[in-house]
Parts: C-alpha cells; sequence; structure tokens
C-alpha cells in the first residue's frame, strides 16, 4: 500500500521503496515515523509518506516550486494534519542545521531533474528550447554569476575541458571549449547548441555538456557529498538513508559514500532499478537507480 493519496506527480521507485519500507519498518501505521524529504519538487515523496501518517521534512531551494507546496499543505490541512508537513527553502547541504530535525528514520533524495524544470522554456535547463536563457541555476536566484551564461562566457578553456570531461564524460571536451570560446559572447540555448555541433553532431554530446554545465552551476557533486554526510547526523537508531540517482558521475559518489561510511550498512544487496512497466509510463526514469542504507552506529 502507497496511501490513500492521489499522487498526481508519481516519483521513480515509489512503490521499490514503500515496499522496502514496509519490510523494513513492518508497521502499516506510520504516524511515529519522521521523514526528510531532500528534494521536494513536487512533492511525490513528501505526499506519500505523509499518505502513510508520517512526519515529513521536505527541503528544496528551487523557488519555482511553491505551487506544490502549497498542494500539499492543502492535502495536510484537509486531513487535519497540518503538524505533518514542514516545508524549508533551502539548499539541502543545510540539512542539519535545522534544531527541530533531529532522530530522522529516513533521509530520501532523489537526484533527478524534475519534469517543470526540463519543461521550463526560461530556465536554460532543456536543449529542446532553443531561445531560452543560459540559466541553469535550480535555486532560481538570477545571480549572473551563478548561471549558464557567466560559465560559458567567462571560463578559461581548462576550466570548461574539466567541467565537459569530469562531469559529462565527454571526450571531445577541450575541441568543445575551443568552440564555445569562439563563439562567445553566449546567450540562449541555439548559441551552446551551435558551439557544441561545430565539434560533435552527436546528440549525446549535447546532452554531456548540458549536463555538465547544470552540474558546474549549481556546484552539485560537491554539495551532494555534504548533504550525504550531513544526513548521517540527524539519523535516530536504525534511520535509513535512501539515494535515487540517474547518471554515473553522481552515482559514483553516492556508491562510494555507502562503502566506506563505517555508521551505515547497505539496506540491500543489489541496486533497484525501476521495470519496464514503470519506464513504459515515465520513460525519464530508465536510468534511475536507488540505493540505500541503514544505520548501525548509533
Amino acid at each position: 500500500m502507497i496511501s490513500n493519496l492521489n499522487l498526481t506527480h508519481k516519483p521513480v521507485l515509489i512503490k521499490s521503496i514503500m515496499r522496502l519500507l514496509d519490510d523494513t519498518w513492518k508497521i502499516e501505521d506510520w504516524s511515529e515515523k519522521v521523514v526528510v524529504d531532500a528534494t521536494f519538487g513536487a512533492g511525490g515523496y513528501s505526499n506519500a509518506f505523509i499518505g502513510r501518517g508520517a512526519k515529513v521534512f521536505a527541503f528544496d531551494q528551487d523557488k519555482s516550486i511553491q505551487k506544490f507546496v502549497q498542494d500539499t499543505r492543502k492535502i495536510v490541512s484537509d486531513r487535519k494534519s497540518v503538524d505533518k508537513f514542514e516545508f524549508i527553502c533551502d539548499n539541502f547541504v543545510n540539512i542539519d542545521k535545522y534544531k527541530q530535525i533531529e532522530n530522522v528514520d529516513l533521509v530520501i533524495f532523489d537526484l533527478g531533474m524534475s519534469s517543470m524544470q526540463l519543461d521550463s522554456e526560461d530556465r536554460g535547463f532543456s536543449f529542446r528550447f532553443d531561445d531560452s536563457p543560459l540559466d541553469m541555476d535550480m535555486s532560481d536566484s538570477k545571480l549572473d554569476d551563478k548561471s549558464a551564461e557567466y560559465i560559458l562566457n567567462n571560463y578559461t578553456k581548462k576550466q570548461l575541458a574539466d567541467a565537459f570531461f569530469n562531469y559529462g564524460g565527454e571526450k571531445a571536451s577541450y575541441k568543445i571549449a575551443d568552440s564555445i570560446i569562439e563563439s562567445r559572447p553566449l546567450t540562449t540555448v541555439a548559441d551552446l547548441k551551435t558551439a557544441v555541433q561545430v565539434v560533435s553532431k552527436h546528440p549525446k554530446s549535447i546532452t554531456r555538456i548540458f549536463q555538465a554545465i547544470r552540474i558546474e552551476v549549481n556546484d552539485e557533486i560537491n554539495n551532494l557529498w555534504i548533504a550525504l554526510n550531513n544526513s548521517v547526523k540527524i539519523l535516530g537508531k536504525n534511520g535509513i538513508v535512501l539515494v535515487v540517482d540517474f547518471h554515473s558521475v553522481e552515482d559514483k559518489y553516492v556508491k562510494f559514500f555507502f562503502k566506506n561510511n563505517k555508521e551505515l550498512k547497505p539496506l540491500f544487496k543489489k541496486i533497484m532499478v525501476p521495470d519496464d512497466e514503470e519506464i513504459r509510463h515515465n520513460p525519464r526514469a530508465r536510468s534511475a537507480k536507488l540505493r540505500g542504507a541503514i544505520m548501525v552506529n548509533k
């Protein structure tokens, strides 16, 4: 059983996650459970946990998701359980900075891009919209020095190439960096696509470059590493950390974290992935991997 709520946003691997937690906790009523949803997004995970009675603290730095926050507040209000949900508009690196969050039973991270970010024509996350500005700031802060445009027009060739190779696995990183520098100034998604296609017309090159720039803009790998370590600080006895990731760059760090943190032990032997039915209904889930661990030394 997931919940009796109508989840308009079906989060990735939610059925597997709920089964896993049921098997681990072995209780139907989660009213005594405290959950931190570190990546609220459209609220799918939070709503599922609230539907089972859990208290949820939800984090998201993206100011554009307030509609979904209000949707969840309406859900808890209708259920006369407003105390079951608290939203915190902050980067998940600060997950351990709030005094009310302690002895947590579950911290969950969904590291995927949200549909609303990818479908937004004015934030530059997707290469589908040629006229989009080169932004890619997940916090939607509108700061000039925290945008893809700033990075593309100001980084040195080595800085660009390192980002493309380390965060995108792009083998033609130096050639693409050269092309970008020669194409300056770049202001739109179309400008970036053109600069990349001068070197490589392979669709995966565009995907890799967009991924690398987004990671660089948001300092995603460094923030993920800090957040994972901080999540352990707020866990209670037998607390669980779950991470859903979507590409090899972040998965490498998640795997290393779980393998080397001596306070945690693996919750299951093999990584969990979506089944064919889930992928059919949500093609963006196809690359998802679920890793998890449970606190043993507290």
